[in-house]
Formats: structure tokens, sequence, C-alpha cells
């Protein structure tokens, strides 16, 4: 576990020698976190953060990790080939929690105070004293979020290609949208069917009919669903 920094202003950033990259940062908020049980969310949010820098290490530069309570979580990637079952999955996990994120594609600076010498390797965390990190990347996500807050939404992706990025943001949020209306029995069908692909299986560890987990899956047009994370799974694979 290490403590991680969040440094915005230019002032600050200058009283620190940091390393630059091109990045992709995600931003992760609780929606209306002062009114939330504190005890469910905050296991929510730890048992997310076990499965995100478990599940896609391959793809994190710096972890996952909660920076302000546990209600808010940054983590960054060094590619957005698997983003979008990583924001699917996100939505799952801390439901029925509604969740706010952001993807920004931008320069991050960080710098990191390792006790042995090495952050991230391989999906295995080094003993990480605390990260410091800022830069255009976490400034601009900060402040879509800011503006999120204010217009009622709840996701948006900033990448490199404008009209693009505002297509899969409003897809990308309408799933998330759907995901809310779920209830506890449908979200952990999906959450079950979309790690072990048999509706047999699912039925049997939920204790339930595999007639009902079909049922579940037509209640909530889970084909449609299905279809348009593949979908954009594509895109993100073949992003440039």
């Amino acid at each position: 576990m290490w403590d991680i920094t969040i440094i915005m202003s230019d002032s600050e950033a200058n009283n620190f020698q940091f390393q630059t990259a091109e990045k992709f940062v995600v931003m992760t908020d609780m929606i209306g976190s002062r009114a939330l049980d504190h005890s469910d969310a905050s296991e929510k949010a730890v048992n997310l953060l076990e499965h995100v820098n478990r599940n896609f290490h391959s793809e994190i530069f710096l972890p996952f990790q909660a920076y302000k309570g546990y209600d808010e979580i940054v983590g960054i990637l060094n590619s957005i080939e698997h983003l979008g079952p990583l924001l699917i999955d996100i939505a799952i996990m801390l439901h029925p929690f509604a969740t706010r994120i952001v993807a920004v594609h931008g320069n991050v600076h960080y710098q990191m105070s390792p006790s042995d010498g090495s952050i991230w390797n391989s999906g295995k965390q080094g003993a990480v004293e605390f990260v410091t990190m800022g830069g255009e990347a976490f400034v601009m996500a900060t402040d879509i979020t800011d503006t999120l807050k204010k217009n009622g939404r709840i996701f948006q992706f900033h990448g490199r290609r404008e009209l693009l990025d505002r297509s899969l943001s409003l897809i990308i949020e309408g799933m998330l949208h759907e995901i809310q209306t779920w209830s506890n029995v449908q979200r952990n069908a999906v959450r079950l069917y979309r790690k072990i692909k048999n509706q047999a299986e699912v039925a049997k560890q939920l204790g339930i009919s595999q007639q009902r987990v079909s049922k579940i899956f037509q209640q909530i047009r889970y084909s449609r669903f299905d279809f348009k994370e593949t979908e954009i799974n594509a895109i993100f694979r073949g992003y440039h």
C-alpha cells in the first residue's frame, strides 16, 4: 500500500523534481459520497482496487489507489486497449453506488519514493512509501470532473480525436446509466457471467435456475449491452 498526493498548481510542482510521461489518467468519484454508507462503500472500493490492479496490471503504469479517502480513486494507464472492460467493471463493482468516471490522455508528472527500487513490475507492487503526481492530464481530469458534476453527467473520455471521443463518451455514459438500473441479482449475474462466460455456472453460484439467469439477461437486454461493449472494445484497441 502506498500514499498518493496530487499536485495541481505550477507553484506546487516547482517544489518537486518530476519525471514526465504521456499516459492516460482515470479518475473515479463515488457520487454523493457524504451520504454514503461508509463501511459498505469503503469495502467495495478496496475490492475494486484489488480487482483492477490484479486484472489490468499489464496496462497499468501506476496502480489505482484511493487518493481522497475511499470514494475517489485514480490510476494511470499505459494504453486504453482494455479501457472498456475496466470502466464496466468499475461501475458493476461499485454498484449500487453511482460513480462518475473521467479518462484523460496527456502528460503526467510523477515523483516516486520506493524503498526497494521498484514501483510496478509485471503486476507486482513494490514497497512504495509515497507517490506525488501532477501535470496537464490531472488538471484536465479534475476540471472535467467538476464540469460533469455541474451538468449532472457521469462519464467523459478525452483523448486525441475529439469527435470520436465525444461519441464514445455518450455511448459509454449510457451504458453506465444502464448498470445503475440493475438490481443486485442482475448485477451479480452479469458480474459472474463476464468472468466465467457460462450461464449454468452462474446459476449454480447464485443458487438460482439457469432459466432464471436467462430471464435476467432478457430483462436487462444484456445481448444489446454486450454488443455495444464489444464494439467499444474494438474501437479502443485500434485507437491512435
